[in-house]
């Protein structure tokens, strides 16, 4: 073959690194083909993603010399090339990081940044979430300590390697830290300072150090005391309001005695169809009154989403005398919650700890409610599903798949699409469920088949 001749395959690019490959997939250490405005990789990894980041324009060509980082400075300083291309996320002439009183600080922020950011915000498609929050760690020195904390423990656990000197120096560096700045009147209830405290607070949870993790919470509850409670704290910063409900409930693991809770407003209602946009003409965009009421609830639904779990516990039981529908009531609180739980087991803080209570809380609520039970519907069988998948690697999922056999059975129901479409009339996020629920199914198929077998089956 000529060496003009085009005709012919295009040689393979294998075993070569892409230098221009986009961000995620460079953070994500996997090949990048480079397409724009959406590669290959980050279009099968990711659902919603439109357009990737590329740190060079198409034509641009990668230097090959030494990057000044935005990191802090290396302990063993070496001369540095400008590069050829500079953005500004790369060159940080003025190393703006605080200081840290370990020499492996690089280390820990590239883990942090390419491991455990991606499981402190598991379920962001795009860098959106993580471009306001990196911007906001680094520049709070007891903040950006924490997290370098945090990436240390993490490391650690990775490697299983016993505790090293760099947590336990980056440790007693937070705690002076944190001491110094609760002494300072105007820093000691920042946002900052509340949402440092709730990542020491989850981090000695991990840990299992039981004490440092009650000192942390007693400190916690007092600083969003002194904001005047964690509703007007969420109306002046909605993130550290966030963080603080959901570490302190990981923390805690007792979703009915939570340290941090949210006032009640009471039971939903009918908003009027009043004029959300004041200052505009609604008819100019389409904003009708039934919009109106339709934006006027979502705004409500999103800022009662994060006492959603707190809710479901804290709703007084009906005086129903009928103990079937007292028990299913029971049941669904528990369900929902798991529901909700389940799918950020492995994440951080991991709920894994209250996730197992919960299912021994729900399998008990199913215990008392199968004695009465006459009739199975769809209601009873989502509820046995959510506890046999969120019962993973526990011997309890025997248990509920040996009762979904009986179920599933009662409702003539024999494929996966039957029991999807009925698990989809009451709650279904196909992201979270799909994969799941199918392969509890797929153990519930295995059960009945062995039973037939057995002649045990009518």
């Amino acid at each position: 073959m000529s060496s003009h001749d085009t005709s012919g395959p295009y040689p393979r690019r294998a075993h070569k690194k892409s230098r221009k490959g986009c961000k995620n997939c460079k953070a994500r250490k996997v090949k990048c083909d480079e397409q724009r405005p959406l590669c290959g990789p980050c279009a099968r990894h990711y659902a919603n993603i439109e357009r990737c980041e590329y740190e060079f324009p198409p034509d641009a060509k990668p230097s090959r010399e030494v990057v000044i980082s935005a990191q802090i400075e290396d302990p063993h300083p070496v001369a540095l090339a400008i590069p050829r291309t500079i953005e500004g996320d790369v060159l940080d002439p003025f190393q703006t990081h605080p200081q840290t009183p370990t020499n492996n600080s690089n280390i820990l922020l590239q883990h942090y940044l390419s491991t455990v950011v991606i499981r402190s915000f598991p379920f962001f498609n795009t860098k959106r979430i993580i471009d306001l929050w990196w911007p906001f760690l680094r520049a709070d020195e007891l903040l950006f300590n924490v997290v370098l904390y945090l990436s240390a423990v993490s490391l650690e656990a990775l490697q299983q390697e016993p505790v090293r000197a760099d947590s336990t120096r980056l440790m007693t560096e937070c705690i002076g830290l944190l001491r110094a700045r609760v002494a300072d009147p105007s820093q000691g209830m920042s946002d900052e300072t509340i949402i440092a405290v709730a990542n020491l607070m989850a981090i000695e949870h991990g840990k299992g150090n039981i004490r440092s993790l009650n000192m942390h919470m007693e400190g916690l509850k007092r600083m969003v005391n002194a904001r005047g409670g964690l509703d007007a704290l969420r109306v002046s910063s909605p993130m550290a309001a966030n963080i603080a409900f959901w570490m302190s409930m990981i923390a805690s693991n007792q979703v009915r005695s939570l340290p941090l809770a949210y006032e009640f407003e009471g039971q939903f209602h009918d908003f009027p169809g009043s004029v959300v946009f004041s200052h505009v003409d609604p008819e100019l965009y389409d904003a009708t009154e039934t919009r109106n009421m339709i934006l006027k609830e979502a705004n409500h639904m999103s800022h009662m989403f994060t006492i959603t779990v707190t809710t479901l516990f804290q709703l007084s039981p009906r005086p129903e005398t009928d103990p079937v529908i007292s028990r299913l009531l029971e049941s669904c609180r528990y369900a929902a919650v798991l529901h909700v739980f389940f799918p950020l087991c492995g994440y951080y803080p991991d709920p894994t700890l209250m996730v197992n209570t919960i299912v021994h809380d729900l399998k008990a609520s199913l215990d008392i409610y199968t004695i009465f039970l006459t009739l199975h519907t769809d209601l009873v069988l989502w509820m046995f599903f959510v506890g046999g998948v969120s019962a993973w690697n526990m011997p309890e999922r025997n248990w509920f798949v040996d009762h979904l056999v009986v179920i599933t059975q009662d409702l003539e129901v024999i494929t996966w699409e039957h029991v999807r479409t009925r698990l989809t009339d009451v709650v279904w996020y196909a992201v979270f469920c799909e994969d799941s629920f199918r392969r509890l199914w797929q153990e519930i198929e295995v059960k009945a088949e062995s039973l037939r077998v057995a002649g045990q089956v009518p």
